[in-house]
């Protein structure tokens, strides 16, 4: 398997997200997959309760294949965070500045929220995403 440097990005809502979960972090996972794209195999699978749900948005994750792919590192309440946390960023300053952290202004959870959760790092009052940027680096 290879991975593609290029930067994919989905863009979702939070509230639909949390509702259709019912705020359960493995329930935030499943939509995720949806989200990138994976289908479900039949109406048996977990995915089927998903795939038919409409998550658009304006919050978006940039990689998010590659949150995905280490699903198995991070408990499901650390990647539940992350895309919560997220859902505060502005894709506007992304667009125009290439940055994918969140001020920690922004940040309606406390910093020790932050610095409990592995995917999450603050440098310079902002708050970093771990798989926001890919690079040969992280591999």
């Amino acid at each position: 398997m290879t991975l593609s440097l290029e930067s994919a990005i989905i863009f979702y809502d939070l509230r639909s997200i949390q509702r259709v979960a019912k705020r359960d972090p493995k329930r935030y996972i499943s939509a995720l997959r949806v989200l990138c794209g994976e289908v479900p195999c039949n109406k048996f699978d977990p995915l089927y309760f998903f795939y038919l749900k409409d998550f658009s948005g304006k919050s978006f994750l940039v990689n998010p294949q590659a949150l995905l792919d280490n699903t198995f590192f991070y408990s499901a309440k650390d990647i539940a965070e992350y895309v919560a946390l997220a859902s505060y960023r502005n894709y506007s300053h992304y667009a125009t500045t290439g940055d994918t952290s969140l001020d920690l202004f922004h940040s309606p959870v406390s910093q020790d929220i932050i610095n409990k959760n592995r995917l999450l790092s603050i440098e310079n009052d902002k708050v970093l995403f771990k798989f926001e940027e890919v690079t040969k680096e992280n591999i």
